[in-house]
């Protein structure tokens, strides 16, 4: 996630397939919303009821693919910034998250650097989680 964080709109059209679909319509379009929540519950970590908006619409038109993906990674980003500050509910074991948000070298949880998104499902209305893999390497 890290990559798309940081790369400008011309290099994530070079990383995702579809990066310039406008899909804002079409997620929002069901329930005429214009935009969305993003929830991530976090195994340990639900206490934070951690949710980011995400509007479907910019000013020069829908949301992209690309785009979406930009947002999701700094809505994590941020996640696990803010998560880092906190202790989780129970035993999470290898879902603990580094202190401090981590870095890749991190041996004492999961870092940022260390998330790839994988997909986005809608679990309900305007409710929208990640499917995200942990890189372990």
């Amino acid at each position: 996630m890290r990559e798309l964080a940081v790369r400008s709109g011309g290099a994530l059209e070079r990383m995702l397939v579809g990066a310039t679909d406008h899909i804002g319509v079409a997620m929002g379009k069901a329930l005429g919303l214009q935009r969305v929540r993003l929830i991530i519950p976090w195994p340990g970590y639900e206490h934070l009821e951690w949710t980011a908006p995400i509007n479907l619409f910019t000013s020069s038109g829908p949301l992209t693919r690309g785009q979406l993906a930009a947002h999701l990674a700094l809505a994590f980003q941020s996640f696990i910034v803010k998560s880092s500050t906190h202790a989780p509910t129970s035993n999470v074991g290898s879902w603990r998250i580094a202190v401090g948000g981590g870095n890749l070298a991190s041996t004492t949880g999961i870092s940022f650097e260390r998330l790839v998104l994988f997909a986005l499902w809608n679990v309900c209305d305007d409710v929208w989680m990640a499917e995200v893999f942990v890189d372990r390497r």
